[in-house]
């Protein structure tokens, strides 16, 4: 597709939100009312989702390869490179966006559009619907994050902090890209409490009307949306008391509570990118946590590697004990053979086709065994070289941990060292702006003075006229 950039005559509902947030309720609601969705949906996982993802499968995919090429995946907490959208790289995905698009919505004039992964790369999506000819309208859902990390516990055994950070990272920078631009905040909580206030909401944050009205879908709406929906049920009282919630997340979670009242919240922004700018500053620091990961995923395969080298030895003994059983075997019929004395030849015939086809399967076993025995032995040889591979990357990755280790020190070292400037300047600048305000209000009240001061004067000055004209 040529990248002309068309009127927006479409209009695209963007769901932003951390990965188990309730981004696919929302998706499915807007469904109702009268958005389209994508032509081929992610298939519900049983556990996982059972409502639906209500997400284009072929997105997800191309998402997914988006981050690998950037060195990058759905669970890495470091900003994404967005200079990567300028290689040439960059630009094709954006041409197989394009497609993709094309085929499932060149006919519609308002559509939905859902992948948690679309937090790291908001402007570059925003960019694309433009190209398409549509105006983005986005829609950032947020959710308690201790909610958020017992999901992603439960799913994908990730441990609070983890999860925690990766909340952090995909709510600043959806907020960021789309800060300036027409978008409505939702709550999960509200959505399954009220999702008629909900969606009526967001209907007037957008400027928009829905093709369907919240009354005449109702009956589904609720019949899709429950209590049930939302597995793990967390306070603000348990975000005070959790020791795995860092002050930014704290605070970043508090400026999104009051922007979901106030979308313009000048305030509340503010608030964010302070926690934005110290979080970046600071996610240098998460490779070493990744290498550490990546590390211990390593030595996981390298056991598993091992596991299956061993049982395959023992495949191969196995294979080595039965062939010698069949060669005994073949060695003591030969030895009847030739120890019999049988006079009848009818009988000594058959003895000899009998024996006959004893060695002709003997061969086809032998033969069968030999192919076994030789692939386990060359699957013996690649498992051990996968090892030695392995062992050597664990060797380097423990190398570059410790460099990484130094780094990180010398990093946080730094951080500590501009974090306490700040403060410094923080606190010169409240006692600037204290003084300010002493000097503004003496200011006033020797203006008060003065004004009463020339009051009385005036007032004497006219007596006094008055006085003399008399005496005049």
């Amino acid at each position: 597709m040529t990248p002309e950039t068309k009127q927006p005559a479409r209009r695209a509902i963007l769901v932003l939100g951390m990965h188990r947030s309730g981004t696919s309720a929302i998706t499915r609601v807007l469904s109702l009312l009268g958005a389209d969705l994508p032509g081929e949906l992610l298939e519900p996982v049983p556990g996982v989702n059972e409502t639906g993802f209500w997400e284009s499968a072929k997105l997800v995919q191309i998402h997914d390869r988006m981050l690998e090429a950037a060195g990058s995946a759905w669970d890495d907490p470091r900003e994404y490179p967005v200079e990567f959208f300028e290689t040439a790289q960059g630009a094709a995905f954006s041409d197989e966006i394009l497609g993709v698009l094309e085929e499932d919505f060149s006919d519609s004039s308002l559509f939905v559009i859902k992948d948690p992964r679309i937090c790291r790369f908001v402007p570059f999506w925003i960019k694309t619907l433009r190209t398409f000819g549509a105006r983005t309208l986005p829609l950032l859902l947020h959710r308690n994050p201790l909610e958020v990390a017992a999901s992603l516990a439960r799913r994908d055994d990730f441990d609070s902090s983890k999860s925690l950070n990766l909340w952090l990272r995909h709510v600043l920078d959806m907020e960021k890209a789309t800060r300036g631009m027409s978008r409505t905040f939702m709550d999960y909580e509200a959505l399954l409490r009220d999702w008629s206030k909900a969606v009526d909401r967001a209907r007037a944050d957008l400027a928009m009307d829905w093709p369907r009205s919240p009354d005449e879908v109702s009956r589904e709406v609720e019949a899709f949306l429950s209590p049930s929906l939302r597995h793990h049920s967390r306070t603000a009282t348990d975000m005070a008391s959790d020791p795995a919630v860092s002050p930014w997340v704290s605070d970043a979670f508090g400026a999104f509570r009051q922007l979901v009242d106030n979308p313009q919240s000048s305030r509340a922004m503010a608030q964010l990118v302070r926690v934005r700018v110290e979080f970046d500053r600071a996610s240098s620091a998460f490779g070493t946590l990744i290498g550490g990961q990546q590390q211990r995923s390593l030595e996981r395969k390298v056991e598993e590697q091992e596991s299956e080298l061993e049982t395959l030895g023992g495949r191969l003994s196995e294979a080595e004990r039965s062939l010698a059983e069949r060669q005994a075997d073949f060695e003591r019929h030969n030895e009847l053979l030739e120890q019999s004395h049988a006079s009848d030849k009818e009988v000594y015939e058959a003895e000899i086709e009998r024996v006959r086809g004893l060695l002709d399967e003997f061969d086809e076993r032998v033969k069968t065994q030999s192919v076994t025995i030789q692939e386990l032995a060359a699957s013996a040889d690649e498992l051990l070289s996968t090892n030695q591979d392995l062992a050597a990357r664990q060797e380097e990755l423990k190398s570059l941990t410790a460099e990484d280790r130094r780094k990180n020190r010398e990093r946080i070292e730094a951080l500590e060292e501009q974090t306490r400037e700040f403060e410094r300047e923080t606190r010169e600048l409240a006692e600037r702006i204290e003084l300010q305000e002493a000097l503004r209000e003496r200011t006033a009240r020797s203006a008060e003075r003065l004004d009463d001061e020339k009051s009385r004067v005036e007032s004497e000055l006219t007596e006094a006229q008055t006085k003399l004209e008399k005496v005049l």
